[in-house]
């Protein structure tokens, strides 16, 4: 699958336009992509979740969208968006660890 900024697919025109006049791309991953075995082991406590296709989907984000950045012009604050499809461990206040000891993903 080829990053979103070289093919741009299915998108309208103005999308298209917006990613030719303010997108661009950075590296990614910025730090250590756990590897097929990684992802599949922390999937292994959902029992209900197709690891295979997980995966596959998750490298496809990755491939697709991973590394593009572009400012936002909210109303409320201006910053980049970046995307960077990415399996990280967040521990939710609610309902505690997501699966595992899985790594927190930091800029």
């Amino acid at each position: 699958m080829r990053h979103i900024l070289n093919t741009p697919g299915q998108l309208t025109d103005r999308g298209r336009r917006f990613l030719a006049t303010r997108a661009r791309t950075v590296p990614f991953p910025a730090q250590d992509n756990p590897d097929d075995t990684e992802v599949i082991a922390r999937l292994a406590p959902f029992p209900e979740v197709d690891t295979t296709m997980t995966l596959a989907r998750l490298r496809q984000a990755q491939d697709r969208y991973g590394g593009l950045v572009y400012p936002t012009s909210a109303w409320s604050f201006q910053e980049e968006i970046r995307f960077e499809p990415w399996p990280y461990y967040e521990e939710s206040v609610d309902h505690g660890p997501l699966a595992g000891r899985w790594r927190t993903r930091t800029p």
